[in-house]
């Protein structure tokens, strides 16, 4: 979980392990698995977590109207009433949403690429990581914490050097790769709804 602004924000990754849990529970891993079109389309629903928050629910409107989502719309019906109720929110009889079981301004990641806010936990699932390494055992006495926790401040006074120096330390190519990805497409999309001004 990021807070932005104090407000409470869901990892992405975990709005997509939601996403696939439920894809699970209705039988449809095996045809998510080995059809393209299908996982893509799918996954497009995931992609509004990337679209500006007064545009999701339009987007989802847009989505949901397309050739496939109608032609598959007897197996798809229960994801769909899971994801409107869980994200989006159901229509009611005066053509308003009822509220989302989280708003959207919990799940969409579009302020954080904005601003160069990571989406997932990554960094810090890293460093819990190495730490558990450092401390080599599951229940380490106080005085095995201590020394840990020593090691991590020298560490940690070091890369502070370094970065004062000017190196910033390398980041992994995919998840540059990938990060790199995901600001081009929000760079498009900010372009393209300037054009549409």
């Amino acid at each position: 979980m990021f807070t932005l602004k104090h407000r409470l924000r869901v990892v992405f990754f975990h709005l997509g392990q939601s996403f696939w849990c439920h894809i699970q529970s209705l039988g449809l891993q095996k045809k998510y698995s080995e059809d393209p079109e299908f996982s893509l389309c799918l996954r497009k629903l995931l992609a509004l977590a990337y679209v500006p928050e007064n545009k999701v629910i339009d987007s989802f409107e847009s989505l949901i109207s397309t050739d496939f989502y109608e032609k598959n719309q007897n197996s798809l019906t229960e994801l769909l009433n899971y994801f409107e109720d869980t994200y989006i929110g159901r229509p009611n009889r005066r053509s308003h949403r009822r509220p989302a079981l989280f708003d959207i301004s919990i799940w969409n990641c579009y302020e954080l690429i904005q601003k160069d806010i990571p989406c997932t936990n990554n960094a810090i699932e890293g460093w819990h990581n190495r730490f558990n390494s450092m401390l080599n055992a599951v229940h380490p006495s106080k005085w095995t914490f201590i020394n840990a926790l020593k090691k991590e401040d020298n560490l940690n006074q070091f890369n502070v050097k370094q970065a004062i120096a000017g190196y910033s330390l390398p980041k992994k190519r995919k998840y540059k790769d990938s990060a790199l990805r995901i600001k081009n497409l929000y760079c498009n999309l900010k372009l393209n709804l300037l054009m549409d001004i």
